[in-house]
Order: structure tokens, then C-alpha cells, then sequence
């Protein structure tokens, strides 16, 4: 997930010889998370939840959310595990690419998901 790739990717910049400081964030608790999606839903009165990206990998989440949504009018969707994979990895790809390049940004770069990163190799 996503601690294993910030520290794989921390790893990474050390070993380059660079500087670096890891920090991190727990998150969200998954239980806090089910319970907020429960109320929605019936609240709501929607017909379909749908629980996608790595996050539906969680075996928890998935047998809770399965539990959960059972009884109810409500059809959960969760895909199959196969295509529950996240960014993550490919982030991580894309940054060790950039770091055999030696290309670094500052403190002050901002999200850009449009990113071109072949352009930004040359």
C-alpha cells in the first residue's frame, strides 16, 4: 500500500545518496469509514454502493462491508480482487525512473495528474 511504497521510495532516495525524511499518516480507520458509508447510504436511500481501488483489497473491509449490506435493499459492488490494485506501485515505477535520471522537484511542486513524464525525462 501506500506506507510500503513512501518507504520504499525513501529507500530509494537514500540509497541515491540524497537527503531525505520520512514521515507518515495513519489515516482513516477503516470501521469509522463503513460506519459513515452505512449512514449515507440508507440516509440517502441509494440503490448501489460501490467500494473500488487498493483500498477494496482490505480483507476487512470487504467482509464488513459484505456484512453489512446483506439484509438490505442496498446491492454492494466490490470488484474482484485482481482490480482492486492502486497507483501506488506505478507512482513508486515513476519515481525510480526519475531518480536513475537524476531528476528531482522542489518542495514546492504541485499535483499535475496530466503529467507527461516522457517529456520530463528528456
Amino acid at each position: 500500500g501506500k506506507t510500503t511504497t513512501t518507504t520504499l521510495i525513501y529507500e530509494i532516495i537514500k540509497t541515491a545518496g540524497k537527503r531525505v525524511h520520512l514521515t507518515g499518516n495513519i489515516g482513516y480507520p477503516l470501521c469509522g469509514f463503513l460506519d459513515k458509508l452505512e449512514k449515507a447510504a440508507l440516509e440517502k436511500g441509494v440503490k448501489q454502493v460501490v467500494i473500488g481501488g487498493g483500498v477494496s483489497a482490505n480483507s476487512y473491509l470487504r467482509a464488513e462491508a459484505k456484512r453489512r449490506f446483506e439484509n438490505s435493499e442496498i446491492e454492494l459492488v466490490i470488484p474482484p480482487l485482481w482490480c482492486t490494485t492502486d497507483n501506488a506501485a506505478m507512482i513508486a515505477k515513476a519515481a525510480h525512473h526519475m531518480i536513475e535520471l537524476n531528476r528531482f522537484a522542489g518542495l514546492d511542486m504541485t499535483s499535475q495528474p496530466d503529467r507527461d513524464l516522457e517529456e520530463e525525462s528528456n
